[in-house]
């Protein structure tokens, strides 16, 4: 009778350890094929959700840092909070950071915005299927450049980026990129800058307007 019941309590001790370490096990979607895939669920709790024959994805992504974006379609708000820089997420509802949709087919027509930069187009959503899309965040450049010899090296500061110029040029105006000058790529506005040569105790300070795709040029005398 005794070893009846000892061995009926090792059998009840190994079952409530089994039901303990199943209990602290994560628990989650375990198939890598589903919406909600969980790379961290040890435990599948039934709640994988997969794509519809008649539903498609759409994700929409950054590739420059900037603020936030908001992205519409058809009456839905997604946010966009991360940027891929020299990267590409992978598309799909739970793409980190980006603005997933989860719509039937068709076609769509979308609008974003991010401050003063906005975009519009139209994205093809096929069943089973995810579609792509980049918002490119329009750009435009400034050069920094010296035309005088006895200016010396400056160091030039535009919104939290520095350069130097090194040389000077006499003859003409540089194209943005030209080595010894300074060039910064920046969002389309209106950008304050200081310059400064501490070995002649110079400095000067104003202000460009960066246009998207053009190359603004500011000549230190």
């Amino acid at each position: 009778m005794k070893s009846i019941k000892y061995a009926f309590g090792i059998l009840l001790g190994v079952a409530l350890v089994a039901v303990i370490n199943s209990c602290q096990k994560t628990r989650g979607c375990t198939d890598s094929a589903a919406l909600n895939y969980n790379s961290s669920a040890q435990v599948d709790d039934g709640s994988c959700q997969y794509i519809s024959k008649t539903m498609g994805i759409a994700t929409f992504y950054f590739d420059q840092n900037g603020a936030n974006a908001v992205v519409t379609i058809d009456s839905q708000n997604r946010v966009i909070n991360t940027s891929y820089q020299n990267a590409t997420p992978t598309c799909g509802i739970y793409a980190f950071g980006c603005a997933n949709f989860y719509m039937a087919n068709g076609n769509y027509a979308y609008t974003a915005s991010s401050g003063s930069s906005t975009w519009s187009g139209t994205v093809v959503i096929n069943s089973a299927q995810c579609a792509l899309v980049l918002l490119k965040q329009a750009t435009g450049s400034v050069i920094f450049w010296t035309d005088s010899t006895s200016v010396g090296n400056v160091d030039v500061y535009v919104n939290g980026n520095a350069g130097n110029i090194s040389t000077s040029i006499t003859t003409g105006a540089p194209i943005c990129g030209y080595n010894g000058c300074v060039t910064f790529n920046l969002a389309p506005g209106v950008y304050n800058y200081t310059a400064s040569n501490a070995q002649h105790n110079r400095s000067w300070n104003g202000s460009v307007t960066i246009i998207a795709d053009g190359c603004q040029k500011v000549v230190i005398h």
